[in-house]
């Protein structure tokens, strides 16, 4: 128990000094989610713990698998070369580029199968709206993944009022998650879970 609990203050104090492209920390509403996630081996690259006045009306965390990086960054180099040239240097350039695309989505997949054995247990015992139950989004072009509330996308469609409780109800249903998250890791015989 000591050894998780000092693994856990040592990914804390990791993630007090993480800031983003505008230099602010981490949003305290999901400092602790970020950290139990981290704990747990999954990696995050970006969070917001929700915003009325800018951003997405919803708490959200990225979290991607660091070793997709360059080949997410090479597909999109071939998919920009992939305009110049010759029609065959074009074809061929683009199916490079959609080779590196498909391994980028396989590792950010893997990270994937991380979280969803903890969602899975999470709602197991646990009745929520649709609307505020956790989902992971995975994007098209390389798969990263976003873990957001279901109704998060429809935020930018709703009155000031309905968006401010939504936000309110998202919060709670992260902040659950949350605690639940930091459960499992701190559980007397914390197992890692099976990604195969």
């Amino acid at each position: 128990m000591m050894q998780r609990m000092q693994h856990w203050h040592e990914i804390a104090v990791e993630f007090m000094h993480v800031t983003d492209a505008r230099g602010c920390n981490i949003d305290p509403g999901i400092f602790e989610t970020v950290v139990a996630l981290n704990a747990l081996g999954i990696h995050t690259s970006a969070s917001c713990e929700g915003h009325l006045d800018h951003g997405i009306a919803a708490p959200w965390i990225d979290i991607e698998n660091l070793q997709a990086y360059p080949f997410a960054r090479m597909a999109n180099q071939n998919m920009y070369q992939s305009q110049q040239g010759p029609l065959l240097v074009r074809k061929a350039v683009l199916a490079e580029a959609e080779q590196k695309r498909l391994t980028a989505k396989r590792l950010h997949t893997l990270e994937r199968q991380k979280l969803v054995p903890y969602l899975d247990r999470f709602y197991a015992r646990r009745s929520t709206s649709y609307e505020d139950r956790l989902t992971i989004n995975q994007a098209e072009w390389c798969g990263t993944l976003r873990l957001e509330s279901q109704g998060a996308d429809c935020q930018d469609v709703l009155t000031e009022e309905e968006r401010s409780q939504k936000l309110v109800d998202y919060q709670r249903e992260m902040h659950m998650f949350q605690l639940f998250l930091q459960g499992e890791y701190f559980k007397e015989k914390h197992i890692p879970l099976n990604t195969q």
